[in-house]
């Protein structure tokens, strides 16, 4: 804060200036966002005029658009949704031109998943220019809003592509024939992407022993010991770890056999590793810290909501990240659940698709309260086109696609964080869950809670370990 020379008030003069703002020639508040900036023409700021006159290009290209059927001028005008919700750019008409030149001359399919948007991107490589942006890749993300096409993050097919890339020539084809059945057999996607994960860090580390291993000429010793690197330091692998490579070798050299490709399968001996020895739980003092922090009405409404949600309600934060809000009723919340297809893996859903939350005890009411008024507020200012409700919003205001799970994951850290002083995973709260719906007992309750019967009966017999953080970690 210094003075200014020229109106004589106390102001902040900025770096390396010797005028105020208001004093600056040309300079006050932008008769668009109201900023106090430079206003270079009509009274705006140059973000504010760019956007103004690139508006005005885009309207003027819009009405000389002659598609060549009514689909294309649909996904063009999903095109111009979504560029207006940002900050346009004079890239933005010259994107918008190529886009038209082949929305013109070519018919498009539809598009009815993200390998198609992956592939269309591929083939006409409509960025900006600065390389990035895709016009396609924005035209999927307002499909993704329609509902029309799943969350991009469930689309792995682009990652198994991937992975079969990484294969030795010899073995890639048996590869590509062992995911296409896996594929058959109506096993998830994210599944098999996992078995190849683990197949070809086999088949790197048998070449670093020798060039002529790969995945069909591996014994038994050569799995245990590929088992035991990645036991030991410097990998350091955990339990989980070593159950999924061990669940990946198993099928596909079971598989190999039935196809003839090898007399015996090198796993016919080896066993699965066991589960986790002990359930990570919060501590009696934790767990106070946590109650009084939700019970608190200082305290952040979203944040405490998540972590009611997860210790209480035992969702994850892939429910979470996918939960839309019913926003008729703002005394009572209800949430609806996403539902996922239904695989080899999962016969069946374990928790009813629509939740009511409890009308008491009274600090969860008023705790919905708070929450659905900043939500409101949070709504108003989202650029959406098609009405979607998700119950957390991004901060962005950019759209009302749902968040990603890290974002999900960094709020309930910050959360806790203000809870007890440091930050506690989501899966040591819903591990505190069960165990408060279960103390060793009778363990059905959570099988209705989104647990399996299977991880729900480790909850009758397993020993507890409290919770104690390693370090506390920065959070942006």
């Amino acid at each position: 804060m210094r003075i200014c020379p020229r109106c004589h008030k106390r102001r902040e003069m900025g770096w390396r200036k010797h005028l105020c703002p208001f004093c600056r020639p040309n300079t006050g508040p932008c008769v668009s966002c109201g900023v106090i900036k430079r206003r270079p023409c009509r009274n705006q700021c140059a973000q504010c005029n760019c956007n103004s006159s690139v508006g005005l290009i885009l309207n003027r290209l819009r009405a000389e658009f002659t598609p060549l059927n009514k689909y294309n001028e649909y996904l063009f005008d999903l095109y111009l949704a979504y560029v207006r919700r940002y900050k346009l750019t004079y890239s933005h008409p010259q994107q918008a031109k190529a886009l038209i030149k082949i929305l013109q001359t070519e018919k498009w399919p539809t598009i009815n998943s993200w390998m198609q948007i992956y592939e269309l991107s591929k083939t006409y490589r409509l960025l900006n220019y600065a390389g990035q942006g895709c016009a396609i890749l924005k035209i999927g993300y307002m499909l993704q809003e329609l509902n029309v096409l799943p969350p991009r993050s469930d689309e792995y097919g682009v990652k198994i592509n991937a992975q079969l890339n990484l294969f030795d020539p010899t073995s890639k084809p048996t590869a590509e024939n062992f995911a296409n059945a896996l594929l058959g057999a109506n096993k998830a996607q994210a599944t098999v992407h996992a078995y190849l994960y683990n197949l070809t860090n086999l088949e790197r580390w048998a070449k670093t022993l020798s060039p002529t291993y790969n995945l069909m000429n591996l014994n038994q010793a050569l799995i245990e010991k590929h088992l035991l690197w990645l036991a030991n330091p410097p990998l350091n692998c955990n339990v989980k770890r070593l159950e999924g490579a061990i669940s990946s070798f198993i099928p596909f050299y079971r598989y190999l056999e039935r196809e003839k490709k090898i007399l015996k399968s090198p796993c016919a001996s080896i066993k699965r590793v066991r589960g986790a020895k002990a359930l990570k739980i919060c501590s009696p003092e934790q767990l106070r810290k946590l109650a009084a922090f939700l019970k608190n009405e200082h305290s952040n409404p979203e944040e405490a909501l998540l972590i009611t949600l997860v210790l209480i309600m035992g969702l994850t934060i892939g429910d979470l990240s996918h939960a839309q809000l019913s926003p008729e009723n703002s005394e009572r919340i209800t949430i609806v659940l996403r539902r996922k297809p239904c695989t080899y893996g999962r016969h069946y859903y374990n928790r009813p698709q629509i939740l009511h939350l409890p009308t008491h005890p009274p600090w969860f009411v008023k705790l919905q309260r708070r929450f659905y008024c900043n939500w409101r507020v949070h709504y108003s200012k989202v650029k959406w086109t098609y009405p979607r409700y998700p119950l957390i919003l991004s901060q962005s205001f950019h759209s009302n696609r749902p968040i990603s799970v890290e974002q999900i994951r960094l709020k309930i850290a910050r959360g806790t964080l203000a809870a007890t002083g440091a930050t506690i995973p989501t899966p040591i709260l819903r591990q505190t869950c069960g165990h408060l719906h279960t103390k060793k007992q009778d363990a059905s309750t959570l099988t209705h809670l989104g647990w399996s019967p299977l991880v729900a009966s480790f909850y009758t017999w397993l020993p507890r370990n409290y919770y104690v953080p390693k370090k506390i970690k920065k959070l942006n």
